[in-house]
């Protein structure tokens, strides 16, 4: 109760002394640091099981759909998705040669927002050694491995 009377005393604050806009801009950040928050635990367990691989949300393409929905679905949850999908690879027990693949082959995984609804897939494309993740709050997750597999070299 606390936590959310201080985002609301802030907000208020904020369009008192700065305006609309920089209320808006307020809220936003607490929202995305409480995201990423959530994103920490899959970013850890991914450095764990295929080394440092880095993990960004690009926040500006998923400001227009929202960052949450009425049904729990956020944007930590999308990018949570492609994060374990990708740490799954390379957990103990999975193929040394696709690990060999991932660790090479993947240095950042960015996830963007303005992806497809549900019941289609989150796009998934490799540019460079970055996996770029497009999803919306209700894509279906993407394929990850079945990509990677097919445009990593082992």
């Amino acid at each position: 109760m606390n936590h959310i009377c201080r985002i609301s005393l802030g907000v208020l604050l904020g369009c008192m002394i700065l305006g609309p806009a920089s209320a808006q801009s307020l809220e936003d950040a607490a929202i995305r640091k409480t995201q990423e928050k959530d994103l920490d635990s899959a970013r850890a367990n991914l450095t764990r099981d295929c080394g440092n691989i880095d993990v960004k949300v690009d926040w500006d393409s998923w400001k227009a759909g929202g960052y949450s929905d009425s049904h729990n679905n956020t944007v930590a949850r999308a990018c949570i998705s492609a994060v374990n999908r990708v740490a799954g690879m390379c957990q103990t027990g999975a193929d040394k040669d696709v690990k060999a693949a991932v660790q090479k082959g993947v240095t950042a995984i960015l996830c963007h927002g303005g992806g497809p609804a549900w019941p289609t897939e989150a796009t998934i494309a490799l540019k460079g050694k970055t996996l770029d993740y497009t999803a919306s709050l209700t894509s279906k997750p993407g394929d990850v491995k079945t990509y990677l597999m097919k445009n990593l070299k082992p």
